[in-house]
C-alpha cells in the first residue's frame, strides 16, 4: 500500500506531502495521525525552520474524505486526531 503522507526534510525545509491523488488528497483520520506525527518530527528537528504541505497531482486537498469521516461516527478517538494536528499546526 502505497503511503498516504509522505516526509522529506532538506536545506531547513521538511516537506510534508498528502499522498492520495486519485481521491484529490481528500483526508483521512490516518493521514491526520501521519501528518501530525511528522510535524512533531520538524519540530524536533532543529535543522527545520520551515514545514512545506504540498499535495500530489493536481490538487493540493479536497478536505475531509466525508466517507471516513461517517465511517468513525461513535469514535472519539478520531476526533482527537483532527484536534491534535491543528494543535500542532
Amino acid at each position: 500500500m502505497t503511503d498516504l503522507v509522505l516526509y522529506n526534510s532538506h536545506a531547513g525545509v521538511a516537506e510534508i506531502v498528502f499522498n492520495r491523488p486519485q481521491k484529490r488528497n481528500a483526508i483521512t483520520l490516518e493521514m491526520y495521525q501521519k501528518a501530525t506525527s511528522f510535524l512533531k518530527t520538524a519540530q524536533a528537528d532543529e535543522q527545520v525552520k520551515a514545514v512545506l504541505f504540498y499535495g500530489e497531482g493536481d490538487s493540493f486537498c479536497a478536505g475531509n474524505d466525508i466517507q471516513d469521516f461517517v465511517s468513525s461516527i461513535g469514535d472519539s478517538d478520531g476526533l482527537q486526531y483532527v484536534i491534535g494536528f491543528l494543535h500542532e499546526l
